[in-house]
């Protein structure tokens, strides 16, 4: 309760719904779209009602990824793409009906770093050699547009201002670095 401090209901994800944490636990944010509360915890995602914690969808054992879902928008469907354990994917929020998958494999498993969607574009980054890619959303698949090392967030997410994507770059870098999201070029 936001008024008084008190707990309403709460949910071992583990125990009351059959969640299998990755190897560091569950760490993306929980996102609320429309009544629901999406976490990208399961193999495809997972969803709780906002108002009971009841499960909605998902559930299922398997690794999951360590971002947060983010929401988007596709063919008037309210939809969240999850960076998950070895792949990207877009799911339909009121359902967890998947729309599209695109493998995404770091070292260690260790996608991290929250995505970026702006338009029908979605950008993603992950650390240990991995880099930096953008994909069009299409209705059941991604398009990718470039990809390349210049940018490699492991922990922390790329922020997107003005058409440019500015992140912490651990590879060769080792910095602040800034890309033209359209193109991928190296700004500074």
């Amino acid at each position: 309760d936001a008024q008084r401090g008190a707990v309403i209901w709460q949910k071992h994800l583990g125990k009351d719904c059959g969640v299998e944490p990755p190897n560091w636990g569950l760490s993306g944010s929980p996102v609320v779209i429309g009544d629901l509360i999406v976490l990208n915890a399961g193999p495809y995602g997972t969803a709780l009602r906002k108002q009971d914690g009841g499960l909605a969808w998902g559930g299922q054992k398997g690794p999951a990824g360590y971002a947060s879902a983010v929401p988007y928008e596709q063919q008037g469907k309210s939809c969240a793409v999850i960076l998950g354990h070895r792949e990207l994917f877009g799911i339909v929020a009121a359902t967890g009906q998947v729309l599209w998958k695109q493998p995404w494999t770091t070292m260690h498993d260790e996608n991290i770093p929250d995505q970026i969607v702006a338009g029908d574009n979605l950008f993603v980054c992950s650390g240990h050699g991995t880099g930096a890619a953008l994909f069009r959303i299409e209705p059941d698949k991604l398009v990718q547009l470039w990809s390349h090392k210049n940018l490699q967030n492991w922990l922390s997410s790329s922020a997107l201002w003005k058409g440019h994507v500015y992140g912490v770059d651990t590879g060769k870098a080792k910095g602040v670095t800034c890309l033209d999201l359209q193109t991928g070029d190296v700004k500074w």
